[in-house]
């Protein structure tokens, strides 16, 4: 057995959009003459397995049961060609949605988000805004701890620098017991 010849290929490749617009059209094409090939064939098997085929024709003639298994035979043949043609179809449609868009637009940059503010005081946790104090969130009303959340304002941009403090009133605590 012998090698196989590899020619020199320029891996450098220069087609432009049109012209790859064109090859998809005319790769279309050839298909579509195949399943037309294809086709034609079905039909003839099935013109000489009844006889009417020009100079052909089965001697014996073709009994009820083989008639019966060519046309099942033509049909699922049928049945897949319509399916390629479904294929063929959706890629024609997608060929001429991207042709007709010739110059598409360049993107839009997306927008930058502002920087976040710094924070200038710590954050405090609470149930309503109207009950907090300048200083102190309000106590749990299940557990009688207040909660303040501070971050670090070096690192205020990383959630693992938040630190949450639990504090017990102890005359919050005994209010609810």
């Amino acid at each position: 057995m012998s090698q196989a010849n590899i020619p020199d290929i320029n891996p450098q490749i220069a087609i432009k959009r049109d012209d790859v617009i064109n090859l998809f059209i005319a790769s279309l094409a050839m298909e579509e003459l195949g399943l037309s090939h294809i086709i034609n064939a079905e039909a003839e098997k099935l013109q000489f397995v009844l006889g009417t085929l020009h100079n052909a024709s089965l001697k014996p003639p073709a009994t009820f049961k083989e008639v019966l298994e060519t046309n099942e035979s033509v049909r699922l043949m049928l049945r897949e060609i319509s399916r390629k043609e479904q294929v063929l179809n959706d890629r024609l449609e997608l060929i001429i949605n991207v042709s007709s868009n010739s110059n598409p637009p360049d993107p839009p940059n997306p927008p930058i988000p502002p920087d976040p503010p710094e924070p200038s005081e710590p954050f405090v946790l609470a149930d309503e805004p109207s009950q907090l104090p300048e200083e102190k969130a309000p106590a749990d009303t299940l557990s009688g701890h207040s909660s303040t959340i501070t971050t670090d304002p070096a690192d205020s941009a990383d959630i693992d620098d938040i630190i949450i403090k639990g504090e017990i009133d102890s005359s919050e605590e005994t209010d609810h017991l």
